[in-house]
Order: structure tokens, then C-alpha cells, then sequence
């Protein structure tokens, strides 16, 4: 299928764009690898930021470097190309195997800092 002026249209796919020639195949999309819980290979800096009302020293992390299975406990900060991923007090980061990030908030009894 392929639009008006011959283009072949995209569609999204788990946030990734695939061609129309490419639905009906299998396909494999590339991973990051996978590494240890501890996010510190990929720590760049740490720096002051203002989180709940209070200047912090927040790590922040080079996106790229990121594994999966990498966990970053808020408050954090990912650095992209094009965008910031920030982490407050009270969340987590887990990186996928495919590089995506899932924020999940943390109970109370695993993070007393957490603000409700």
C-alpha cells in the first residue's frame, strides 16, 4: 500500500515507526542490553536542582548508556538528544530491554522521603 504521491505511509509501533512494505514480516526490534540494577556506568554528572521546595544534588544519567534492567530511584534526572526524563522523590526508573523507561511509584515502606 502506498500513499498518493508513492510514499509508503508509517505506523507506529511500541513508540518506533515501521514502513507498510514491512507489516505482514517479522519484525525484531534492536535492544540496548541488559546490565545490573546499579544505573552508575551511565551517571554524567550530579547537579543542584529544585525538588519539593528544596535544592537537591540529583544525579543525572546519559540516556544512551542506560541497560535494561537498570533502576534509578528518584530524584534523578535522564538526559536524551532531545528531551529530559525527570524522576521525583518517590518514583523509580526501570529501563527495558528495548531502552524504554517505566516509572513506577515507590511505596511508602521503601522510600520515607516520598512525599503523598
Amino acid at each position: 500500500m502506498s500513499t498518493a504521491d508513492g510514499t509508503d505511509p508509517m505506523y507506529p509501533l511500541l513508540g518506533r515507526l515501521v514502513s507498510s512494505r514491512d507489516m505482514g514480516r517479522e519484525i525484531k526490534l534492536l535492544g540496548v542490553g541488559t546490565g545490573p540494577p546499579d544505573p552508575s556506568a551511565a551517571l554524567k554528572r550530579r547537579r543542584r536542582c529544585w525538588f519539593a521546595g528544596k535544592w537537591v544534588d540529583t544525579p543525572v544519567y546519559e540516556g544512551a548508556s542506560l541497560k535494561g534492567g537498570n533502576v534509578i530511584p528518584g530524584p534523578a534526572i535522564i538526559e536524551e538528544p532531545t528531551t529530559a526524563v525527570v524522576i521525583r522523590d518517590g518514583f523509580r526508573c526501570t529501563t527495558d530491554q528495548f531502552g524504554y523507561y517505566v516509572l513506577t511509584r515507590v511505596p511508602d515502606s521503601e522510600n520515607k522521603g516520598a512525599r503523598k
